[in-house]
């Protein structure tokens, strides 16, 4: 389908999509020499996050590069997923933050050089809280039923973490958890994350998780001041 809109037959009429926009900005790109932009904007459930993937997909496959850029760039997806999306009443894999790419072409090559990304507003109460069929981030229930990790981390269920059984919800409409940690792992591989930074990453989140069933206790401090305290951790 890619190479459809990127070279439709003479005198035929696509239906719109993604990679005719993608198709636009690259022949843009290349003829005229001026930066291209592309905006992707809507409500939640709107298929922003598909149609990044769709336009960074198109531009690899027709643009490709000589160091595998794209395959990277493509690549950070199910880590920004992981650690950036959840179900959300309207959304089973619903973008919780803004995401900013730039993708740079070799001028002679015309082939992807180099790329980043920047995030941004991430929602940062949901870590803390999520209503009736919601979930947390996607990374908490991936953690949490990987063997490998619930034993290496000391790991429960998700149901017994405040962070994470809130709602109820602990399985999103059709994502495997399992599958997409998988992808997490060999993402992270790719981008070249060693060992250390992989298990720094995981083991600060579950920490996280572990930190959220910590409970306190007031405490009279001098002068009839009231403090806190620890009151159990978990």
């Amino acid at each position: 389908e890619i190479k459809l809109y990127r070279a439709p037959p003479p005198n035929t009429h696509l239906a719109p999509h993604t990679y005719d926009i993608a198709n636009d900005s690259y022949n843009s790109l290349l003829f005229d020499n001026k930066n291209q932009s592309i905006l992707i904007s809507g409500e939640s459930g709107a298929g922003k996050t598909v149609c990044t993937k769709q336009c960074l997909n198109f531009l690899a496959e027709v643009a490709g590069s000589e160091s595998d850029i794209e395959e990277m760039i493509l690549a950070a997806n199910p880590v920004l997923e992981a650690f950036g999306n959840a179900q959300t009443i309207r959304n089973n894999n619903s973008s919780r933050f803004g995401k900013w790419i730039e993708v740079y072409f070799d001028p002679m090559e015309r082939c992807i050089s180099s790329a980043k990304i920047i995030n941004y507003l991430l929602e940062k109460s949901r870590l803390v809280y999520q209503q009736k069929g919601e979930r947390n981030y996607h990374v908490f229930y991936q953690l949490t039923k990987d063997s490998s990790m619930r034993s290496k981390y000391g790991l429960q269920s998700a149901d017994n973490y405040r962070y994470t059984n809130q709602s109820g919800v602990y399985d999103a409409h059709l994502i495997d958890d399992g599958e997409d940690f998988a992808a997490v792992n060999e993402a992270m591989e790719l981008l070249k994350f060693s060992k250390e930074e992989q298990d720094w990453v995981f083991s600060l989140t579950s920490g996280i998780l572990t930190l959220g069933n910590t409970t306190f206790k007031e405490k009279k401090e001098k002068g009839g001041v009231s403090g806190s305290d620890v009151n159990d951790r978990a």
